[in-house]
């Protein structure tokens, strides 16, 4: 394996497209309920998701500005279900 390899694939990996998907999905993890909020692109990459205990709407408002800091892109759309 050359040295050159983990760079040759990290650049072959898509970017982070141009539709954004932010779903609340609610989930049970030993018998309680908890919010799960996961950021995913057109390609169905998952860039990070939040778990919740309560449901706590402004930290999920806060995911798509964090997202765009980090990545340095502004998507075209962003959908929220």
């Amino acid at each position: 394996m050359s040295p050159k390899f983990p760079t040759r694939v990290r650049n072959h990996r898509p970017g982070p497209g141009d539709v954004w998907h932010i779903n609340e999905v609610v989930v049970k993890i030993a018998g309680g309920s908890y919010s799960r909020w996961p950021a995913v692109s057109q390609y169905g990459i998952v860039f990070e998701e939040i778990l919740q205990s309560r449901r706590y709407k402004h930290a999920a408002k806060r995911l798509p500005v964090k997202l765009i800091n980090r990545w340095g892109f502004i998507p075209k759309r962003i959908i929220a279900d």
